[in-house]
């Protein structure tokens, strides 16, 4: 049976895998090309149920074969323009009604907390990719921490995911506009994996932090 530290590093590492995926569906062609599926690895880390586990295992399993040049007219038509955009993939639009709303700012803020800014190509900071992309690094963050044994740093980037998940908490809307929008097997995909992985993973945090308070080697860095 492995550790309660070993667990924290295969789950953490395969949250970044899984976030990075999404993010790299959300970021403008080309895509990743083939690779492997991080689902399964996350559904060995955390146990997840069937038939959840079976139905997110396939729709990830879409987005790891390579894209083309369909996948990059899709992707333009869905959320680049030109011209009209059915699905602008922005928080603030979701959640404010606005661009460049609050939360925009917010996530900015974030992101410089950590040294990172966007950079790269000309868009604004809630940009869903950015966002994805920013937990991802977290999750990286906290896997790093858990190798090298540093509790302390690790639930400090537990702690942050948290935080951060509310600025995730529209995607689900995301996906749903997605679904309502294309006829792509991609990214069909690409939207129930949104919709179910951004809503299990807000719960998973919250219930890996619930559990490390009661584990007397993680609750003083907690506490502190």
């Amino acid at each position: 049976m492995k550790s309660i530290r070993e667990q924290l590093i295969r789950l953490s590492g395969a949250r970044s895998g899984c976030y990075s995926l999404l993010a790299s569906w959300l970021n403008p062609p080309p895509h990743i090309g083939v690779q492997p599926n991080p689902l399964e690895a996350f559904r060995e880390a955390c146990g997840l149920p069937e038939p959840l586990a079976r139905e997110l295992a396939a729709d990830f399993g879409e987005l790891c074969a390579c894209g083309g040049e369909q996948d990059e007219f899709e992707y333009n038509r869905l959320f680049a323009g030109p011209g009209h955009i059915p699905v602008p993939p922005y928080e603030s639009l979701y959640t404010e009604g606005v661009l460049m709303g609050t939360g925009s700012m917010e996530v900015r803020d974030e992101y410089l907390e950590e040294g990172l800014a966007v950079t790269g190509r000309s868009d604004l900071p809630d940009h869903a990719s950015f966002e994805l992309e920013f937990m991802a690094y977290l999750c990286a963050g906290e896997h790093s921490h858990w190798e090298s044994a540093n509790t302390g740093q690790a639930l400090r980037y537990l702690q942050k995911e948290r935080v951060f998940a509310k600025h995730l908490s529209w995607m689900p809307a995301l996906g749903s506009r997605i679904l309502s929008e294309t006829a792509s097997r991609r990214y069909s995909s690409l939207a129930r994996a949104l919709i179910a992985f951004i809503r299990l993973d807000s719960m998973l945090v919250c219930a890996v932090l619930g559990t490390l308070e009661e584990v007397a080697w993680a609750r003083p860095a907690l506490t502190a």
